[in-house]
Formats: structure tokens, sequence, C-alpha cells
């Protein structure tokens, strides 16, 4: 591929998929779970899961390892050295693993703030983490349709037809108590995580809004004495506390980064009700921006989830340390090549058309 671009850029897609690029994320992929798994089983093994926050840790490990799972069973011809084009399938996985990512940095992030003895409320994370868990179960089921009319008329018609419907005891409890009464229970969780004025609409996430001094957790110029409008969204978690009080400062301007690309992007190619459907796009153009993705998302794993695991999981790293690598070189090995053909098709596009590719001619 020279300077002068005497391949067009159709054919430059096309040699991308020739690749192995492709076919080493995929590989990848599943050395990542091998990981993932032979770690969870050294940790229950050890016992090492016994401490509250090693086990909160673990827990979300044991998530992000489900995903590579996913995406190590998603459909592949090797003899065509090409995907099956499950590409849509990819980036719903990609969007559910980002989320759990910013899961794991939360707690860690949780952790080199607040330390295992307690925050503002005096929670530590694994009780903040139960108390939450109860909070959005409560407050989804708040006015569950079994309160509704709908939901009697279809049990009349269910028992007419010889099907007794049986709710569990904790869903038969939820429908016998008075609605004020479970109002009243939810802003009492709420109030435990977050404080007495947030209200129910207003609660989204366990992360505490405010830190040691009161202060609210926000973004790059904005007032820390007033709540956020966002608070305990992504776009929150991602710019006013990853962003902000990150302990590896390199990685801080990335959040904000990956908040409004990397995340922005797989929303877009996971909902094409949002206006943009990627199914009017070659299936060359799609997998060049898939392995763009794909390469996104292994760089948090090695930079942002795999570092910390290393340090609280360290009594039984040292048996992993060879894997560690091996993935690290497949990482780089495949990046490379999908940084090459990023270059060469955006410098095309750059030269050809300076308002960017007409992807749907």
């Amino acid at each position: 591929m020279s300077a002068r671009h005497t391949i067009d850029r159709d054919a430059l897609l096309e040699r991308f998929r020739a690749t192995d690029a492709l076919r080493h994320a995929w590989l990848w992929n599943i050395e990542a779970r091998r990981l993932l798994e032979r770690l969870e089983r050294e940790l229950t093994q050890s016992g090492s899961t016994s401490d509250d926050s090693k086990h909160v840790l673990w827990l979300v490990v044991v998530r992000i390892r489900r995903y590579f799972l996913a995406l190590a069973s998603m459909s592949f011809q090797a003899e065509e050295r090409t995907f099956f084009h499950a590409i849509d399938g990819y980036h719903a996985v990609h969007k559910s693993l980002f989320e759990t990512y910013v899961e794991f940095a939360l707690c860690t992030m949780y952790l080199e703030l607040f330390g295992t003895s307690g925050d503002p409320n005096g929670l530590t994370l694994r009780e903040r983490l139960r108390l939450h868990a109860q909070t959005t179960s409560l407050k989804k089921n708040r006015q569950h349709r079994f309160r509704e009319p709908a939901w009697r008329e279809m049990q009349d018609k269910a028992a007419a037809s010889g099907f007794s419907f049986q709710a569990p005891p904790s869903t038969k409890a939820l429908m016998d108590e008075p609605l004020d009464d479970v109002t009243q229970r939810l802003k009492a969780l709420i109030e435990r995580l977050q404080g007495p004025k947030v209200g129910i609409a207003q609660y989204r996430h366990w992360f505490p809004e405010r830190d040691m001094q009161g202060q609210f957790f926000v973004a790059v110029d904005e007032d820390a004495s007033t709540r956020p409008r966002n608070c305990g969204s992504l776009e929150w978690l991602c710019k006013a506390v990853m962003a902000r009080h990150s302990p590896d400062l390199k990685h801080r301007d990335w959040w904000v980064s990956a908040y409004n690309n990397d995340y922005d992007l797989i929303n877009m190619y996971t909902h094409p009700a949002m206006g943009y459907d990627d199914c009017y796009r070659g299936t060359a153009e799609r997998s060049l921006d898939l392995a763009q993705m794909q390469m996104s998302m292994r760089w948090v794993f090695h930079e942002v989830v795999l570092p910390p695991m290393r340090m609280y999981f360290r009594d039984v790293w040292l048996d992993f340390v060879e894997e560690e690598e091996r993935l690290s070189r497949l990482h780089n090995n495949t990046s490379r090549v999908v940084l090459a053909f990023l270059h060469h098709v955006h410098q095309q596009d750059r030269e050809t058309s300076p308002d960017g590719p007409n992807l749907w001619a």
C-alpha cells in the first residue's frame, strides 16, 4: 500500500478481509475467556474471594468472562478467513461489555477513593451493591403490571383454561403490600444510598454522588456544590468520576473520549431505530469497523481491567503471567494490522472527499 494509493478504497477494504485480523480477534476472545475461567477456578479453590472487596471484583470478572464466552461463540468460517457476519450481534455484546468494564472500573475507583471502611453514608462497596440490587428491583416492580387490570384479566383467562398461576413468594408479598408502603420502603433505600434529597425518579446508580468532603462528583467546569442533572448516568460515571479521579492520569482524558466516541458508536450500531441502519453498508466496510471496535474493547481490558486484577488477585496471579503476556502479544499483533488499514483508508477518504466517504453510494 504505497503513499499514492494505487489500490482503490473498496479493494483496500476487501484486502483487509483477506487478513487474519478478524480471526485473531476471535482467538483473543477465546484466550481471554480461558484466562478468566482458570482465574475463577483458582480464586474459588484458594478462598481468595472471601474478602468483601475481592468478592465484589470477582463477581464482575465472572460477568466479563460470560461476555467473552458469547463473543467467542459467534459463528466464524475459518476456511473463508472471514466472519459469518453476525456483526450486529457483536456490537450488542460489546455494548454490554463496555458497561461491565465501567462497573469494574467503578468498583476499583470506589476502593481507591473510600477504601474498605466505608463512604460518606457509612456503606462499604459490598453493602452498596447489595442495597442497589434491592433498590432497582423494588423500583422496577413497585408499579408492576400485576397492579393493572390487564394482569388480573390475564390471570382469569389462564384460570379458565385450566392453568393455575402461582406467583413466587416475593412477588406475592409485593402484590399484597399497599403501594404507599412499597414507595416508602423504596425511598428509605434510596436515602440510605444517596441521601434524603434524591427522589425515586432521580435515582440511577449505586456509586456515591458525593465525595468525602460532601461535594458532588462533577465533570470539568461544573459546579461541585450542585447535583448534576445527569447524575448516575453512564455519561456522568465516565466524565465526572473516572475522567476526574482515575488513579492512572493517562486514562482520565481517555474516559471522556471513550464515552463520546466508542460508546456513542456502539449505541448507534446497536439501535437502528436511532436513524442509522448499518445494513446499508458493505460487508467489507463493516468488517473494518468491527475490527476497530474489537481493538478498542481489547485495549480497555488490557489497560483498565487487567492491572487492578493483577493487584487485587496478586496471591494467585503469578500463575497467569505467561497467559497474560500471550494475550497481550495477540492483541498487539492484531491491532497493528487494523491500525495500518485504518490509516490508509482514512487517508484515502481525506484525499478523495473532504466531507468523508459516501457509505451508501
